[in-house]
């Protein structure tokens, strides 16, 4: 059940998993006056009450989406930074009462569960939002902007560069749990080849070499050198091939490299990942020609940036829950990110190029028998 705000009044919000939510949007909601906390569900209310104090909010408090249900209790949107095994409950149970969502992408394990998803969300006219937040980052968005003037001239070579910190600081921001870890890899994906298919059109194929990013295999102690790449794609595009790479790290920092190397010269974003950027992280974009190495980007460039990327992306969010803007993110870039990233897969276990648009899904049982069998004979 959705509340009746008017175009002028705050929206009724709801936000779920508060340690997720905290990392991923701090102080943020602070900033959006048309954002009215109404309801916090989160199994544990203390915590819960804490932030909504730091928040100066008072919302009802619910240890459970049941209990909330219960309730009755009218909301317009609800943030949904939570792990993969609760999504789908909430989607549907959002979807049946017409609330707009924000919810990290996939949502579901599979092509068919994220599309069954999707069609919950259409059938009840309820707005699932998918959080892409490199979309809305302006130092990414400066980036395509170079990009778009031909800054190095024509693009020879692409490469999205990923390191994961073996902590789980990086699965908790993007709605991952211990559970789910390799679908951290598959998320991570999603984003990066979202982005490629920003600046250069639709992907066509993909060829890919995919490790399954397990518990053992985070440790110091692991056999398997803790940089060596976990996921590495050659996807094509109509004019350019694109490498995604996502690695191991033993910083405590996520981080993102993107390198543009074309006729004239080459473009280094260091956007160093993560949902927040200050001073320490500050991102660097170096144009490098003729010989000469030049910054792009100050700190100053984007002052108060620290939370520009999550402010953009919820007040976004909530103009199109008014509906007066046009959701700059979809249903769309959700599926064929997803067709991407499970060609990925495909591409691994038949050790073969996968074309594009998908049209069958990957066998991960199968996948992950494959591995283990090979990790038995090396071991």
């Amino acid at each position: 059940m959705t509340s009746q705000s008017s175009s002028a009044d705050p929206l009724s919000v709801g936000v779920v998993g508060v340690l997720s939510s905290r990392i991923r949007y701090g102080s943020t909601l602070l900033s959006l006056p048309s954002a009215n906390i109404t309801v916090m569900i989160d199994p544990d209310v203390r915590l819960a009450r804490s932030w909504a104090r730091q928040l100066g909010a008072k919302p009802e408090f619910f240890p459970s989406l049941s209990e909330y249900i219960a309730s009755d209790i009218a909301l317009d949107a609800m943030i949904l930074p939570i792990p993969m095994i609760f999504r789908q409950g909430y989607i549907r149970a959002c979807s049946e009462r017409g609330i707009a969502m924000l919810c990290e992408a996939p949502y579901g394990y599979s092509l068919k569960s994220n599309a069954e998803m999707l069609e919950v969300g259409a059938e009840h006219d309820a707005l699932l939002f998918p959080v892409l937040p490199r979309r809305f980052d302006p130092y990414f968005l400066e980036v395509g902007r170079l990009l778009a003037e031909n800054l190095v001239g024509t693009l020879k070579q692409v490469r999205c560069e990923w390191s994961i910190p073996l902590g789980e600081a990086a699965l908790l921001e993007n709605g991952v749990d211990d559970a789910d870890e390799d679908l951290l890899v598959q998320n991570l994906l999603c984003q990066s080849v979202d982005l490629t298919r920003l600046w250069f059109g639709e992907a066509l194929s993909v060829s890919a070499d995919i490790t399954p990013f397990r518990a053992e295999n985070r440790t110091a102690k692991t056999r398997t050198p803790i940089e060596e790449p976990i996921a590495a794609l050659i996807v094509s595009h109509e004019n350019i091939q694109a490498t995604h790479v996502v690695t191991r790290t033993r910083s405590s920092l996520p981080g993102e490299r993107y390198t543009f190397t074309g006729m004239n010269g080459q473009l280094e974003f260091i956007a160093r990942a993560g949902s927040r950027h200050s001073a320490a992280n500050a991102p660097a974009l170096i144009h490098h020609h003729n010989g000469q190495s030049e910054p792009l980007l100050v700190e100053t460039l984007f002052p108060d940036m620290t939370d520009q990327r999550a402010f953009s992306l919820l007040a976004h969010f909530l103009g199109c829950v008014r509906k007066v803007e046009t959701p700059l993110a979809d249903a769309e870039n959700v599926r064929l990110a997803m067709d991407t990233v499970h060609a990925a897969y495909i591409s691994t276990i038949e050790s073969s190029k996968v074309t594009l648009p998908l049209h069958r899904a990957p066998d991960f049982e199968l996948f992950f028998r494959r591995f283990e069998t090979v990790r038995q004979i090396t071991t």
